[in-house]
C-alpha cells in the first residue's frame, strides 16, 4: 500500500527520563517530536504527541517511575507500521465556540489546552520493555551502553540483530528478566516465549495491520494562532495567556530537580555499602517535587500553585 512505511527501534534506558523518552520518542521520519505539549508554542514547528505511549500498558509516568532500579536493564522494543498520514487543509472555527467562552478564557485553556490536533497518523504498534536484574550498577551501565551502540533504527530485514541483542542481554543477566508487552492496531498474538518468538510476532503482528484495523499512533499539534478566525482571535486568543512563561518554567524547574536528584541517587547506589539513610531524603523529594509539578499542572492559572516554596536536599558528588 502506498505511504506503508515499518520501523523497528531498539534502546536501553540509563535513566528513569530515558526510559520514559525512549517510550514516548516519535517514530516518524522527518517530523518535528515535542514530549512536552506546548513547548514550541510560537516555534513554527509541528510537535508530534506520541500516542502509544499513553496507550502503554505502563502508561502513567508515576508508574514507570515506581518499576525503574538504579541495578536493572531496561530494554525498549518498538515495532511498528506507519501509513500516510493525515492532516487539516483548513482550521475554522464553530460559530458558537467564541460565545460559549467569552468572559470565560481560563475555561477554554482548562478545556482545550494551548494547541489543536490538526493531523493524524494511523498504524500499528508493538511496544514491549524488558527488565533484567544485574549485580551492580557498573554492569548494568555496560549492558545499556552496548545495547545503545548496536540498537537505534533497525529494517525489518535485520531483525535477527535484536532477537541476538536480546539473548545477550538475558545471558549477560543470569536469564533474570520480565518482560511486558502492549499491541494495539494489528492482529495476531505476541509470543514472548523466547526472542525468536517474540521478534517473529512482533513483526507479524504489524504487518498484518490495515487501514482499517489500525489506530492513531501520533497527533500532530499546532498553535490556535494558526486559526485565521477575527472573532476567535479578539474573544478568546487576545484574553488567554497561552505562553505562561512563569508556569513552564517552573515545571522545568521540577524536571531539572527530578533529574539531578536521580543522579545523586545513581551514584548513591554505585558505592558499597549503599547508605539508605541519604538516598530516603533524595526519594521524598523527588515525589515533592513530582507533586509540585502535578499541582501545577491542573491550576496553572494559580500562579501560586506554580512557585517553589521549598529546597531539596543535595548530596554532594
Amino acid at each position: 500500500m502506498v505511504g506503508e512505511s515499518s520501523t523497528l527501534y531498539v534502546s536501553s534506558a540509563s535513566s528513569e527520563l530515558s526510559l520514559i523518552e525512549s517510550l514516548s520518542k516519535s517514530l516518524s521520519n522527518g517530523l518535528n517530536y515535542s514530549n512536552d505539549i506546548g513547548a514550541n508554542l510560537g516555534s513554527g514547528k509541528n510537535p508530534i504527541q506520541n500516542a502509544s505511549f499513553f496507550q502503554f500498558d505502563m502508561s502513567k509516568k508515576r508508574d514507570i517511575s515506581s518499576k525503574y532500579k538504579n541495578n536493572y536493564v531496561y530494554v525498549t522494543v518498538r515495532a511498528r507500521k506507519n501509513f500516510t498520514s493525515e492532516s487539516m487543509t483548513e482550521h475554522l472555527v464553530n460559530e458558537e465556540i467564541p460565545r460559549f467562552f467569552e468572559n470565560r478564557e481560563r475555561d477554554f485553556f482548562n478545556r482545550c489546552g494551548d494547541r489543536f490536533v490538526s493531523g493524524i497518523l494511523k498504524g500499528a504498534e508493538v511496544v514491549a520493555i524488558m527488565s533484567c536484574e544485574t549485580s551492580s550498577v557498573e554492569v548494568k551501565n555496560k549492558i545499556t551502553n552496548e545495547v545503545n551502540l548496536k540498537g537505534g533504527y533497525i529494517g525489518f530485514g535485520a531483525s535477527v540483530l535484536v532477537q541476538e541483542l536480546l539473548d545477550k542481554v538475558k545471558q549477560q543477566t543470569s536469564q533474570k528478566c520480565v518482560i511486558e508487552v502492549s499491541a494495539f492496531g494489528g492482529k495476531g498474538v505476541i509470543d514472548t516465549s523466547s526472542s525468536d518468538q517474540f521478534i517473529k510476532s512482533s513483526l507479524n503482528y504489524v504487518a498484518s495491520a490495515s487501514l482499517d484495523s489500525a489506530i492513531p499512533l501520533e497527533f500532530e499539534t499546532i498553535p490556535y494562532s494558526a486559526i485565521l478566525n477575527k472573532e476567535f482571535q479578539e474573544k478568546i486568543l487576545d484574553k488567554t495567556d497561552l505562553k505562561m512563561e512563569q508556569q513552564r518554567e517552573f515545571i522545568k524547574l521540577q524536571k531539572d530537580l527530578i533529574t539531578s536528584l536521580s543522579q545523586q541517587i545513581d551514584r548513591l547506589a554505585g558505592l558499597t555499602p549503599m547508605d539508605s539513610s541519604r538516598v530516603e531524603p533524595l526519594l521524598q523529594a523527588i515525589e515533592s517535587s513530582r507533586q509540585a509539578a502535578d499541582l501545577c499542572i491542573r491550576n496553572p492559572y494559580k500562579l501560586d500553585a506554580c512557585k517553589s516554596r521549598s529546597r531539596f536536599p543535595r548530596i554532594g558528588s
